[in-house]
């Protein structure tokens, strides 16, 4: 019998969103020289390094305020999707990446314009691709079904059906707030379970074997590229924080899903980017940039 160790698994997460928020866009709000503007959200709505889809709602153009050279390709789209950085008093930068989005220095900011009047706008959080969640150390995963019992009137056993399926999980991990292009930070979490509006919504690949790792019996084999994850989408519900002198602080992150839980096998391929297989195998571009991910038809 093979014995694996816990040590070839590996957290990957996608910041996912969906909802919109409505508001209204004003000259006043944007500050052109600071590359800089706000519209009426409450604070927690959106977080630094969310990457936030904008559109204009009223049909009467392009979005103004953005200079020509923010969009891509430049100047030929109504709408579009940048990471923020979101500051104390709720201004908004927008970035081209992750990394620049975290450090929010002005000169990598999109310009921005005055606009030519008010105008209502639109904004959600758009999916940005995955990335492994640091310092994990350990995560838990349970699946149940429901039992339905039909039992008839008269019978002398009882009878049961299967139910639906459902799944809740923890994730423990070291805390930490430090931001990098390719990792998430447990930081990141504990700001996600406030966010009012849009929700505590997220996806994850939950690692059980990454590529050449082996068991224990048959020693390491930098030739196995065989993977086995579960895709999940889930909600965050509970959010701890274990803190005390002398001892590391750690987090304690647990959810439940809120769709289907996917059980993938594949060969090949980086566990962080490549999460799916198709049929023959090839990669699928992610158009953020943070990676590449692999298209499954079924």
């Amino acid at each position: 019998m093979a014995v694996y160790l816990g040590d070839a698994g590996l957290v990957s997460l996608q910041r996912s969103g969906g909802t919109s928020y409505a508001s209204t866009l004003d000259p006043a709000d944007v500050n052109v020289a600071q590359k800089r503007f706000s519209f009426d959200f409450p604070n927690t709505t959106f977080i630094t390094g969310d990457y936030i889809e904008i559109s204009r709602t009223d049909g009467g153009g392009d979005l103004d305020f953005i200079d020509a050279s923010g969009f891509s390709p430049p100047g030929q789209a109504p709408a579009g999707a940048w990471y923020v950085n979101v500051d104390a008093v709720g201004g908004i930068r927008l970035f081209r990446n992750f990394g620049d989005a975290v450090n929010s220095n002005v000169d990598d900011a999109v310009p921005l314009q005055t606009p030519g009047s008010s105008y209502p706008i639109s904004a959600r959080v758009a999916e940005s691709g995955y990335k492994t969640l640091g310092n994990v150390s350990s995560y838990e995963l349970s699946t149940s079904r429901a039992s339905l019992d039909v039992t008839a009137l008269g019978e002398e056993f009882s009878s049961q059906i299967s139910g639906l399926i459902s799944g809740r999980g923890r994730f423990t991990c070291f805390w930490d707030f430090g931001e990098r292009s390719d990792t998430e930070v447990s930081q990141y979490i504990h700001e996600l379970i406030l966010r009012q509006k849009l929700g505590s919504n997220f996806s994850a690949a939950l690692t059980i074997k990454r590529a050449d790792y082996r068991s224990t019996t048959d020693g390491p084999d930098p030739s196995d590229e065989t993977q086995l994850f579960y895709l999940i989408e889930g909600l965050i519900t509970n959010v701890g924080i274990s803190f005390s002198p002398s001892d590391a602080i750690e987090s304690t992150i647990e959810f439940v899903t809120t769709g289907e839980i996917k059980l993938r096998y594949s060969r090949g391929g980086s566990v962080a980017g490549d999460l799916l297989l198709q049929e023959d195998t090839s990669a699928l571009d992610l158009e953020s940039g943070t990676g590449r991910l692999l298209y499954d038809e079924g």
